[in-house]
């Protein structure tokens, strides 16, 4: 018998999770949304994969444009990775981005990131409730030293916040 919801949640929040913000570009506009499932898979050819819940309002303009990035956000941007988080058609107010040209145009946060893989979509599968996108890292950055946001328990958190534990 599979664990309960609750009982997941509690297995993955003792982990720490980057806290990235997928971003594409709509036919009607730009669209994203927040993500902790996001992981390298092959450095040769640079491939990695984000998880998108089957429901995202994100997830179809992925798939018809092809293209998305991986805004991996900076250390004190909770609230900007809430919004993401939102069903509020406003996310992109107020956030400085720009197109990528290697991502169809998906934007690239600026300003906002301690690195962004702008990615072009390689295969999409649905596997249970979420969608496996494995994307082609086409053109990539980072800022040296920075300090990432990550989730933790269910809150925000630094890296550098944790402390080493051992168990005997």
């Amino acid at each position: 018998m599979p664990v309960e919801p609750e009982q997941f949640r509690r297995i993955f929040g003792a982990l720490s999770s980057s806290v990235a913000v997928i971003t594409t570009a709509g036919t009607d506009g730009p669209k994203g949304f927040t993500c902790t499932a996001v992981t390298a898979v092959s450095k040769n050819p640079p491939l990695l994969l984000v998880c998108a819940d089957s429901e995202s309002h994100t997830l179809p303009a992925i798939l018809g444009s092809k293209g998305f990035a991986v805004n991996f956000l900076a250390a004190g941007r909770g609230a900007l990775a809430d919004r993401f988080a939102s069903s509020d058609e406003r996310k992109f107010t107020g956030t400085a981005w720009t197109p990528s040209p290697h991502a169809c145009g998906a934007p690239v946060l600026t300003g906002d990131t301690v690195a962004v893989a702008e990615c072009r979509l390689r295969t999409a599968d649905l596997v249970g409730d979420h969608w496996i996108l494995v994307g082609s890292i086409e053109h990539g950055s980072h800022i040296p030293d920075a300090a990432p946001l990550t989730y933790y328990r269910r809150t925000y958190d630094t890296p550098s916040a944790h402390r080493l534990v051992t168990t005997p």
